[in-house]
């Protein structure tokens, strides 16, 4: 979340929330600038708003949604804000529909930033169940827009922007800072110019269904291990053919995932493992993990868009037939 005297962007929960935040806010800097902008973040999204250069009122401390209420009211209370700028999380964490609740009542203009395809709809209850819309919706694309049409948000709240944060990392690809984050990354990891670094990219699905999100028809666990499977009996992905040997394979978390979820799942597994190295690593940003890979591979995360843009080859057993609905297939190149 960020939270501001003349603006307040309120939201971010999770990085990839976060992350679209501040390219937003950097992509409007110069309209920002005679504003003064106080940022209020919660659990990871804190560490992102650090790597930018801006520290955040931290307030992963309020667990208690009521608690959070209250805490809400006074900030904005003691801010007294023009505008309000939230993201959308998901089931999850409702902090962002606290901040539009309290907003209108309050008669404070307030924004959402939708960074996101999938579960769009489920962003907009309150704890209630009951539908709660920000007075402006801004989304990254037509699809996006229509999936809230669909549902009777008002076309004159809904703005397209595109996708800012993909198109901020673009640019990223020929700055020398992230290019030296990420040789420092693979010493890290101990991976020699010649060793091939495969990036697994994790969701947290299961422990999004145990809080109510909908099923999906693919599991990280699963997918994880399908790839495992055809990486040691074949040693080919796509038209490659890799030497596990001079392979090194990152499990990158999800934030949100369990502590310990790879830790402890992988050696009891009945795979072997041969010579590939396998890290369970997520310290550094995404955009830092991407750079240090070779090939990124996962499910349907955002960070696969991120690996595009970035130029790495990118691999999936998901496909989105385009309407927001993801199926599961066989290992392919995006």
């Amino acid at each position: 979340m960020v939270a501001a005297h003349q603006m307040i962007e309120g939201g971010a929960e999770s990085v990839g929330d976060a992350a679209a935040l501040i390219d937003f806010v950097s992509a409007h800097i110069s309209e920002l600038e005679k504003s003064q902008i106080t940022v209020v973040a919660k659990d990871y999204a804190v560490r992102s708003w650090q790597r930018a250069g801006i520290k955040p009122i931290d307030i992963s401390s309020v667990s208690n949604v009521d608690d959070m209420s209250g805490f809400v009211q006074r900030l904005i209370n003691d801010i007294d804000p023009n505008v309000v700028l939230t993201a959308t999380t998901d089931v999850d964490d409702r902090t962002d529909v606290m901040f539009w609740q309290k907003c209108r009542e309050l008669n404070i203009p307030v924004a959402a930033l939708v960074d996101h395809r999938v579960n769009i709809n489920a962003r907009f209850f309150d704890k209630n169940s009951s539908t709660v819309y920000p007075d402006i919706i801004f989304v990254i694309d037509e699809h996006v827009r229509q999936q809230l049409l669909d549902t009777e948000v008002a076309p004159q709240r809904v703005q397209i922007i595109g996708d800012i944060h993909l198109s901020r990392l673009q640019s990223r690809k020929v700055d020398r800072r992230y290019h030296t984050n990420a040789l420092h990354l693979r010493e890290k990891w101990e991976a020699s110019p010649s060793d091939t670094v495969i990036l697994f990219v994790s969701e947290c699905l299961r422990e999004m269904r145990m809080l109510g999100a909908g099923a999906t028809c693919y599991d990280e666990i699963e997918s994880l291990e399908s790839f495992l499977i055809q990486l040691l009996e074949t040693g080919e992905l796509g038209n490659q053919v890799l030497e596990l040997s001079n392979s090194i394979l990152v499990i990158r978390p999800h934030p949100k995932d369990a502590k310990g979820k790879y830790l402890a799942y992988i050696p009891d597994r009945n795979i072997k493992f041969n010579d590939l190295k396998i890290i369970v690593d997520n310290d550094n940003s995404a955009e830092d993990a991407i750079l240090a890979s070779d090939i990124v591979v996962g499910m349907d995360s955002t960070m696969l868009g991120e690996a595009l843009a970035l130029g790495k080859p990118v691999y999936s057993n998901c496909r989105n037939d385009g309407a927001g609905n993801v199926g599961s297939v066989p290992w392919y190149r995006k």
